[in-house]
């Protein structure tokens, strides 16, 4: 997604994810060609631009190791130079610029904390807070006098609050939901009205059982709500004049794009046909582009017309490749609650068929209409597809995306368990060739999978995983420890059952499916190190285990090394499930 400045012409700067790796691009859309910025590196994504569009802000951590540092290139080319010499290294917990040179970083110190820092367009930098609580730069005010932090110090990093401050670090505002109900921004568009002397700032809030918008008047404290008449989720925030505000709308796997008039209160839709809505920013003017894809195009950035502006848009008639297309399904449980996913039938296979139970990661995600080339490889493979938007998930409200809370990853697996055998009964897939399959967090649940359901699957695969919580706890950045803190109600030392039972670890000697372990060289948030006595458990007991440490962080490098991944995978499927061969 281009990040613009808030000069006319505009001025951008976008990145591309291709086989070698990511390479970063600066363009002025209708006046040049886009420009390679081959200084930029890096494995993240943390490229801004600042509004005058004069540099180019970069996030120095070539291998994630949570020491990097904030760097500043000319828009125009020439060598990068350190933007904040006087703050420490650490890992990036957002930036935000203002037009007159203001830039307000957050970091998270190894060893320290929390830090705010804040570097004044004569060049001095100054830290303006610390503490031990996660904390996020999430926002400036158009006069660069007000910074907007969401923190954890409430004790919940999944529910943050909101803080705002000055530039000496002053407390002007806070804003707290209480327990439970927390305070987010859109990291996209601007939180802060970018009108001169207007000190709103838009959050989405859960106040309602789903989340929905409010605006804050951070000096009077006045807070609204918006009456959206939309069902699902919502999110967003300033268009870049300001006069409007740029809703994303998220319901049961759809995702859609409206503009809310702050004048008359209008609510016009952009888009909000088959497909998702994957980021959104504004153009100076205030008009939007987005990223949008489907089952059957993949991601492209459009603008209002839905016309291509970057990357490639192909199959957006659904009927050519109908294939491809996942259908819903519910699965009904005898407690009550309906589990919502989608399968994708495998062409010219007999069923019930084969099939991979792909298990998204977060766990605060969902699976929907977005496209999926690791979905339609599988496919091919002959799998059916089945992707479970189990407890947990977002998308269904708040109540779903918090009701694993009290049962971390065994109420996931459960709602999993539910859905095979509801597919199974229904003639869809093969109980004796089920796979189990995911990353990151999914991958962890597939391990948990692995040993506490032995019976079920044929075998497993799990990419960049926790395979013993503990350790894992013990080796990760403090923000996931926060995180894991407000998941399972306390640290290991606090609550070490609950952390136990949500172990794969501790099921190790229940494993009998192949198991196939994919883990990342400068993996940070599932460290590679925690696998080891995970596996040397596995392997003295003979197990059929395969492990590979590839190159990477907690996700691929470049596209080589994803296919590679991806082929691991593939590869070990049909060894251990005698489906046929592919080559992605």
């Amino acid at each position: 997604m281009p990040d613009f400045s808030r000069t006319a012409p505009a001025r951008c700067v976008f990145s591309v994810q291709d086989l070698h790796g990511r390479t970063w691009h600066s363009w002025q859309p209708g006046k040049e060609e886009p420009r390679p910025l081959p200084s930029l590196r890096g494995i993240g994504s943390n490229v801004r631009i600042s509004p005058s569009g004069e540099h180019i802000w970069w996030f120095d951590d070539l291998f994630g190791d949570q020491a990097g540092r904030w760097r500043r290139t000319p828009f125009e080319g020439g060598e990068s130079v350190d933007a904040m010499p006087q703050a420490p290294s650490g890992g990036a917990r957002g930036l935000v610029l203002g037009m007159t040179g203001t830039a307000v970083a957050a970091l998270a110190v190894p060893g320290v904390g929390h830090e705010v820092h804040l570097l004044s367009p004569g060049g001095e930098c100054r830290n303006i807070h610390s503490g031990e609580a996660p904390v996020q730069a999430a926002g400036l005010s158009a006069d660069e006098s007000l910074v907007l932090l969401l923190h954890a110090r409430h004790g919940n990093a999944r529910c943050p609050a909101m803080q705002v401050l000055d530039t000496e670090g002053r407390t002007i505002g806070e804003l707290w939901d209480g327990v439970g109900r927390g305070l987010e921004t859109y990291p996209q568009l601007a939180s802060f009205s970018p009108v001169p002397g207007d000190d709103r700032v838009v959050a989405r809030h859960e106040r309602r059982g789903r989340t929905g918008l409010l605006l804050w008047s951070v000096r009077t404290g006045k807070v609204t709500e918006l009456p959206l008449p939309l069902p699902g989720d919502v999110t967003g925030g300033f268009t870049a004049d300001g006069s409007a505000l740029l809703i994303v709308h998220t319901h049961r796997g759809r995702t859609g794009l409206y503009r809310y008039h702050l004048g008359s209160a209008r609510l016009e839709e952009i888009e909000n046909r088959y497909g998702v809505v994957e980021s959104v920013t504004s153009l100076p003017d205030g008009r939007a582009w987005y990223v949008w894809s489907s089952s059957v195009s993949p991601p492209a950035v459009l603008d209002e017309d839905r016309s291509p502006v970057l990357g490639p848009v192909t199959g957006t008639a659904v009927e050519a490749a109908a294939h491809a297309v996942p259908q819903p399904f519910e699965t009904r449980t005898a407690a009550g609650p309906r589990i919502p996913g989608w399968i994708t039938m495998p062409v010219g296979v007999p069923r019930p068929a084969p099939a991979v139970f792909l298990l998204h990661g977060g766990p605060r995600a969902h699976d929907g209409e977005e496209f999926s080339a690791e979905a339609l490889a599988w496919q091919d493979a002959g799998f059916a597809v089945v992707r479970v938007n189990y407890r947990g998930s977002t998308g269904y409200g708040c109540a779903w995306r918090d009701a694993a809370l009290g049962d971390v990853g065994l109420a996931e697996l459960q709602d999993v368990n539910a859905v095979r055998a509801d597919l199974v009964s229904r003639g869809l897939v093969d109980a004796d060739r089920c796979l189990l399959a995911g990353g990151s967090w999914g991958g962890y649940l597939a391990l948990l999978g692995a040993g506490l359901d032995p019976e079920n699957w044929a075998c497993v695969l799990a990419s960049s995983p926790i395979a013993d919580y503990v350790a894992a706890y013990e080796q990760e950045p403090p923000i996931l420890q926060a995180f894991d803190r407000a998941m399972f109600g306390g640290s290991p030392s606090e609550v070490p059952e609950r952390y136990r039972r949500a172990s794969p670890a501790s099921y190790a000697d229940r494993v009998k499916a192949p198991l196939l372990l994919i883990v990342g060289n400068a993996d940070t948030r599932c460290p590679p190190q925690q696998t080891r006595g995970y596996l040397d458990r596995l392997r003295a007991r003979g197990a059929d285990v395969e492990f590979h440490l590839v190159q990477g962080g907690h996700g691929a490098a470049s596209g080589h090394d994803e296919l590679h991944r991806l082929r691991l995978q593939l590869d070990f499927a049909r060894r251990k499930a005698g489906t046929r061969e592919v080559s992605p």
